[in-house]
């Protein structure tokens, strides 16, 4: 997507290990991403992806997963890695 749209909010985000979120929205979207892909570059995500106990002061406000200093993620870009997970997971064929 182009980000000209605005996700339904967030009800619920859990860190766990890695950088990867548990993420639950209103419209019913609950999964676990893996986040890498959003901060893996630029120097604004660099404590982000290095220091864990930063990544385990995430907090959202309504739409955004935000931590101190001003870090946050881009709304869409979150919602979008959240379906994308979700219809992997569906579609995985077992073994």
């Amino acid at each position: 997507m182009n980000g000209c749209y605005i996700p339904p909010r967030l009800l619920r985000a859990v860190p766990r290990d890695g950088r990867r979120v548990w993420i639950e929205y209103e419209d019913g979207v609950s999964v676990e991403v893996d986040i890498w892909p959003l901060i893996s570059w630029g120097p604004v995500f660099e404590r982000l992806r290095e220091d864990d106990g930063y990544f385990q002061q995430l907090w959202i406000d309504r739409r955004t997963l935000c931590w101190p200093d001003n870090v946050d993620l881009a709304p869409f870009r979150v919602y979008d890695l959240a379906k994308e997970t979700l219809l992997t997971e569906l579609l995985k064929v077992p073994a």
